[in-house]
């Protein structure tokens, strides 16, 4: 039987009186991170939780310590049986108080969640039905409607992901990835202060800049940027690097993304 992690306790799945997949639970006020269990380890937990600490700010609500999250969230793993997983907790914060429920959830990985390099790439759409407000938030609220609008535009047009703009029409990020781009084999990415998601992935390359012998810049982004860039590539803790190959048209080059893969999967090795 399936547990799942509720205000601290493990409980059976099918026992919670709490559609925890519905619209109410998934996307009502609050915040929530999606991580990866790798061989029973949660990759960048602390990154993770430093993110969760900016909802509970927002919110004005009170985490659970870290000591206690951590355990709690390892008895959730290996309860599940589940080494490689992804890892769900979402943290509903109260109107009238500072209460906060959360809950936890895994579900093994598939294919499509591993660090693998797809070699016919990716076709990247561009979302213009709406905008992101420019807020320096940088965590995961639980209301993300314009992520959810531009992932089914991109699904019906047949796109892998599309990209995001803020309101002043500058490219923040895509709808579940940070954004970087290369040009004369410089990396670049957009700032935070854009409106976009604060990735872990993201900050986790930043990290490598000085042991894989690399130089990531910050830089406002728009399309034209993108379009006269060589490379495209987009980041998430879940999938690491995805590289574009199509955008509005064009195609890109991919062989500073692939560089990044091998050093990557380097990394990843050093796991198992």
């Amino acid at each position: 039987m399936t547990k799942i992690l509720f205000n601290g306790k493990l409980v059976n799945e099918s026992s919670l009186n709490l559609e925890y997949n519905s619209d109410w639970a998934r996307f009502s006020p609050g915040f929530f991170e999606t991580m990866k269990v790798y061989h029973g380890q949660i990759l960048f937990w602390e990154d993770h939780f430093e993110r969760m600490k900016l909802g509970a700010k927002f919110w004005k609500v009170k985490l659970p310590g870290k000591k206690k999250l951590t355990h709690q969230l390892q008895k959730l793993i290996v309860k599940n049986g589940q080494k490689n997983a992804r890892l769900r907790i979402q943290f509903n914060a109260s109107l009238n108080n500072s209460n906060l429920d959360y809950l936890a959830t895994t579900v093994p990985l598939d294919e499509s969640d591993e660090f693998i390099w797809i070699e016919k790439g990716w076709k990247l759409g561009l979302y213009k039905d709406h905008y992101k407000a420019i807020e320096k938030n940088g965590f995961k609220a639980n209301n993300r409607n314009i992520y959810l609008l531009a992932k089914k535009w991109a699904h019906q047009k047949g796109f892998d992901d599309a990209l995001v703009m803020n309101t002043a029409k500058r490219v923040t990020d895509s709808t579940a990835c940070s954004l970087f781009w290369v040009k004369k084999g410089k990396i670049y990415t957009t700032p935070v202060s854009e409106g976009g998601i604060d990735g872990t992935f993201s900050k986790f390359l930043k990290s490598q800049q000085k042991p894989w012998k690399i130089k990531i810049s910050e830089k406002i982004c728009t399309v034209h940027t993108l379009m006269d860039a060589d490379e495209i590539f987009l980041t998430n803790v879940i999938r690491g690097i995805r590289w574009i190959k199509t955008f509005r048209g064009r195609n890109y080059e991919n062989t500073i993304s692939r560089q990044l893969f091998n050093q990557l999967k380097n990394w990843e090795s050093q796991w198992k």
